[in-house]
């Protein structure tokens, strides 16, 4: 079963077909936030160098409708 510290792993891994599979399994977890207030999507882009991954998760996670401009660390 999905939880936040195995799509954690799999966001910072750029595995896009895990978070889909692990987000379809578990959508309450859509919109979770880290200790730090980040979601999903500012983790994915806080990932340097990755490239078209991180476009392919970005957009993955924009479509399950996390917000470009939610705030971080709040």
């Amino acid at each position: 079963m999905a939880s936040a510290t195995s799509l954690t792993a799999a966001v910072r891994r750029l595995d896009v077909e895990s978070v889909r599979a692990g987000l379809a399994e578990r959508p309450d977890l859509v919109g979770h936030r880290d200790r730090r207030g980040r979601t999903w999507l500012h983790l994915a882009c806080g990932l340097e160098g990755a490239g078209a991954p991180t476009v392919e998760l970005a957009d993955l996670l924009l479509g399950l409708g996390l917000g470009i401009d939610d705030a971080a660390f709040t």
